[in-house]
């Protein structure tokens, strides 16, 4: 366990409710240290930009649709030794699969809810893993339909045996070309060896685990999306590019979020008011996922407790 009984920022309902009309100045209180680690729990803006339409048979038109929206959110900044094989960052001409550390993100329910009349609902029973995320639309984009509850039921190790064959053979290259009329390579006979490359960095075991290199000397500036994730990266256009691997760009027209993030921890943005007369205004722009400190995000609730879960290496 990381911690427990850590205040949750509470939702920006206008500037009224806040002492001198400041939302940031209370929601920042509930940044917390925890030893070395940095934590932070409440509502932020959605930093996801996206068409969505692109899961509508690829009706992309440049919407973005999650604009506007907030997302509750946890926020973690951890050194990188702390989670650096015996504590120490491996050299910087290192290529061991121990220079590499792969992060992803699990949400779990009881196993039995129960709704009675005079109360509210009841759960109950074990805690069950319903959905996981490593790298940006991989159970979106790259499983299909049957697969999909498999996969936020399974761990990433296990990933080759149960999902080895979706990311070999693609659907979607097939998709783009008959409904965008894009010319998109057809898969080669072994199979889309490039994308299993792209999820085993440096001899890894091939998951869809967000990778990031930890070797001395790594920076921010080094560590764009696959090696890590900026906030400010277009990860849908990155991996429509890749599916298609026709040589040229392909995108959903959405090309940044509709908030600056901040350079200052928790760096999403912050949430839109529940007062439509509150304009969001201009800030700075901010990387999250780099050398030195990771980040990630949950969903949660009022007050919260983390636990670090450790899975067999990949």
């Amino acid at each position: 366990m990381i911690g427990e009984n850590i205040p949750v920022a509470p939702w920006y309902v206008g500037n009224r409710s806040f002492p001198e009309d400041s939302y940031e100045g209370v929601a920042l209180q509930a940044v917390n240290e925890i030893g070395d680690i940095k934590v932070f729990a409440g509502p932020r803006d959605e930093p996801f930009f996206v068409d969505l339409q692109v899961f509508d048979l690829l009706g992309v038109s440049g919407t973005p649709t999650t604009d506007g929206l907030n997302v509750m959110s946890l926020v973690l900044e951890v050194p990188i030794t702390d989670v650096a094989e015996d504590g120490e960052r491996p050299e910087s001409d290192s290529t061991n699969p121990n220079s590499v550390i792969g992060v992803y993100a699990t949400a779990n329910r009881q196993s039995e809810r129960v709704l009675g009349e005079d109360e509210g609902p009841q759960t109950s029973g074990d805690w069950v893993q319903v959905s996981r995320l490593g790298w940006p639309l991989v159970n979106e984009v790259v499983n299909p339909l049957e697969d999909k509850d498999k996969y936020n039921r399974t761990d990433p190790v296990d990933d080759v045996a149960n999902f080895g064959e979706n990311i070999l053979f693609p659907e979607l290259p097939s998709l783009i070309s008959a409904l965008l009329g894009l010319d998109c390579a057809p898969t080669p006979e072994e199979g889309r060896t490039d994308i299993v490359g792209l999820l085993s960095p440096n001899g890894t075991t091939p998951a869809d685990l967000l990778r990031l290199n930890i070797t001395q000397g790594q920076t921010f500036q080094d560590t764009a999306f696959p090696n890590g994730r900026w906030l400010e990266d277009d990860v849908t256009d990155t991996l429509l590019t890749v599916l298609c691997n026709s040589g040229d760009p392909v995108g959903d027209g959405v090309d940044e979020n509709d908030l600056p993030f901040s350079q200052e921890f928790p760096y999403l943005a912050s949430p839109h008011s529940g007062n439509p007369s509150i304009i969001q205004t201009p800030g700075s722009t901010a990387l999250t996922v780099g050398a030195g400190l990771i980040a990630t995000g949950l969903v949660l609730g009022s007050v919260f407790t983390i636990h670090r879960r450790r899975h067999p290496k990949s």
